[in-house]
């Protein structure tokens, strides 16, 4: 039987405190997340709006205002205002329109955001992300004027990127490379099958599902 508590526990003991953890409990019963926050898990992933919408997270994060909610799944731009709404960190922003209505609605709702601009290290078309450089650092021009207009409550953290399975640690490389060379201080990559080399290779927030929930499912 699963027990999502002692695994987080023990990748908790495992990953430095430097390190930011995120239990990414999409597909996950209520009492699967109420097991977690039982055993001090602060930091939580979804990759869909209506889920974390029908999960009660709102409420959740009232109770426990040191509760931190990442969304780790592909975005739409016309549940922009939910998204803001629900959670402290976007890391999957795909384009500037995406990016600009994020940020008026911060603004809007007084909510201070933090977003990951995506790219698609792995190369794969299926993935969502900037899929060149060129563009990743034209948005990265771009967010850093909303940053400005809409201070103190929009602000462009880092780089996410979901890495092949054939060149995990290339493909680290490459992003830290990118996230070092825009000064850019949030690096979110490494999930339950590629962690460890995501740490060697610089990552400060890891999103993991299955080695915690033991649901194959459950990695973003």
């Amino acid at each position: 039987m699963a027990d999502p508590a002692s695994n987080w526990r023990a990748l908790r003991a495992a990953v430095p405190k430097s390190v930011r953890l995120l239990a990414v409990s999409k597909g996950q019963p209520r009492a699967a997340v109420e097991a977690l926050l039982a055993a001090g898990c602060r930091e939580f992933g979804e990759s869909k709006v209506q889920e974390a919408q029908d999960k009660g997270w709102v409420r959740l994060k009232a109770e426990k205002p040191d509760l931190i909610l990442h969304m780790v799944g592909h975005l739409q731009r016309n549940k922009a205002r939910d998204a803001v709404e629900l959670f402290d960190c976007i890391h999957s922003v795909d384009s500037v329109a995406l990016a600009q209505k994020l940020a008026i609605e911060a603004q809007a709702q007084k909510k201070k955001l933090s977003v990951l601009l995506q790219f698609r290290i792995s190369g794969k078309e299926s993935q969502s992300g900037y899929s060149s450089e060129a563009e990743l650092e034209q948005a990265v021009q771009e967010l850093r004027k909303l940053e400005q207009i809409h201070a103190p409550y929009f602000k462009l953290e880092g780089l996410m990127g979901i890495a092949s399975r054939e060149r995990p640690r290339e493909d680290f490389k490459r992003l830290r490379a990118l996230a070092k060379s825009f000064s850019l201080p949030a690096l979110s990559m490494g999930m339950s099958g590629d962690w460890k080399i995501a740490l060697e290779e610089g990552s400060n927030m890891l999103r993991i599902g299955t080695a915690i929930f033991e649901d194959p499912g459950s990695d973003s």
